[in-house]
């Protein structure tokens, strides 16, 4: 689903760039040719387009985000044993972890600022530049 998402907010921004070439390049030329009453709107058009689709853009990542941590958490209150898990840069700060099985799991680059472990087992967990070092473990 990530990769229709990805290509649906290139799709976007692409026809965004191009309804800003085309709607401010019209607008200069009609400025050029003493038709400002025409080419102001369109510049102004053209720009109002482009910041429009750069929010929708930031929106579509942030629900996205969102997702994920929650199906993060969701996993995490689910399943007692994740040995060998692979959180790898994923985000967990203010992650409450308690009586999990993490055996060689990896968290390599994940966020654990002020995430706490209270654990069964963190044998041989990689822990490798966790990122905050505020992380608690218990």
């Amino acid at each position: 689903m990530a990769v229709i998402v990805q290509m649906s907010v290139s799709l976007v921004l692409f026809i965004c760039v191009l309804v800003f070439v085309a709607a401010c390049s019209s607008g200069v030329v009609l400025c050029c040719v003493r038709r400002a009453d025409l080419g102001v709107p369109l510049i102004a058009s053209g720009v109002i387009a482009f910041v429009v689709a750069g929010a929708q853009v930031e929106i579509d990542n942030n629900r996205n985000l969102q997702a994920d941590r929650q199906s993060l958490e969701l996993a995490f209150a689910q399943t007692r044993d994740l040995t060998s898990g692979d959180f790898r840069g994923r985000d967990l700060h203010q992650f409450y972890i308690a009586e999990k099985h993490l055996e060689y799991a990896l968290f390599d680059g994940s966020d654990l600022a002020r995430a706490a472990f209270r654990c069964d087992s963190l044998q041989v967990a990689d822990f490798a530049s966790p990122g905050d070092p505020s992380a608690v473990l218990t």
